[in-house]
């Protein structure tokens, strides 16, 4: 195995001192060719020239388009071997317990978030040692965003992989329905029944909701509460609702969890709502510490004084 890591590393140097080379000389003549064809053309001849000149370096992009991808994917690669070094990547030292709670405090969870973007891999793919630990924190894999108004299942395909990062962790669940969506208005109802069947199997693990739509309809977002009603789960502690901003508001209906002896088993701790009413006598507000309404200057007026009395915690 020595002599075979030593024989490809000189030929990788040497190889590596000849594309350097070649790139300088590439470059250098590039410069020459460009001043060379952009020089005033005083007869046809010249001109002529310079037209075949252009015709044959046109000819030779593609080809050398293919080449640049190449080597990109080969910068990638050698990248990626240059990451299995433990004595390079010297973070590598801490162990797995500390790497953990690095990884939480860092971890931006939301992608609605624009920092978010491409941020769900972005630990794991540094090393080896980092995606181990990463990929059996399932901590780190407990926000799922669920959006039913993308153009492919692409989406659907990353919170899949998200939940089964997640484990059996409980998890915080975020449905969106965007303004602009690939249908051009408010979700159809064959889609959201797509959406409901994903969100079946793992609605009961859920321990915080956020629902939020930018379009005209509020279907989305009283089908989203139904299952959860009908489903029965009593996991659910923090619940947020965003519906559309036009002056009115619109009534929620919060399911009770009630068990067969009728007793109800849903207590918010948080509840945010935005152009909402909801049944403030219901049981499931009675343990609220943080309470944020949004909407019509009526809205608040309409609470039950009773209400605000029992949730002592407020």
């Amino acid at each position: 195995m020595i002599d075979d890591v030593r024989s490809s590393l000189g030929e990788w140097k040497a190889a590596r001192a000849l594309l350097s080379s070649a790139l300088q000389s590439y470059l250098a003549i590039c410069n020459s060719l460009t001043a060379a064809c952009t020089r005033p053309a005083r007869t046809l001849p010249e001109r002529n020239a310079a037209e075949d000149a252009l015709v044959v370096v046109d000819s030779e992009l593609g080809t050398l388009s293919s080449e640049i991808q190449s080597l990109h994917a080969s910068h990638l690669s050698m990248c990626a071997l240059r990451n299995r070094s433990g004595r390079l990547t010297r973070i590598n030292v801490l162990p797995p317990e500390v790497l953990r709670q690095i990884f939480l405090l860092s971890t931006i969870q939301c992608v609605r978030n624009i920092r978010a973007k491409g941020f769900y891999n972005t630990l794991s793919q540094v090393d080896m040692y980092w995606r181990q630990v990463a990929l059996n924190t399932p901590e780190l894999w407990t926000h799922v965003d669920v959006s039913p108004a993308t153009p492919t299942r692409s989406f659907y395909e990353l919170s899949r992989v998200v939940l089964e990062r997640s484990r059996e962790e409980m998890v915080h669940l975020h449905v969106y329905e965007p303004r602009k969506s690939s249908f051009g208005g408010p979700t159809p109802d064959v889609e959201i029944h797509t959406l409901k069947t994903f969100l079946v199997p793992f609605i009961t693990r859920v321990a915080s909701l956020n629902l939020e739509t930018e379009t005209s309809s509020t279907y989305l977002v009283h089908s989203v509460m139904r299952l959860w009603g009908k489903i029965g789960t009593a996991m659910i502690r923090d619940l947020s609702v965003s519906l559309p901003t036009d002056g009115h508001s619109y009534y929620l209906d919060i399911p009770s969890g009630r068990s067969t002896q009728g007793v109800s088993s849903t207590h918010l701790r948080t509840l945010h709502v935005k152009n909402i009413s909801l049944n403030w006598d219901s049981e499931a507000c009675q343990n609220l510490v943080d309470l944020r309404l949004h909407g019509p200057g009526d809205l608040a007026s309409r609470m039950d004084l009773k209400m605000l009395a029992m949730t002592v915690l407020l």
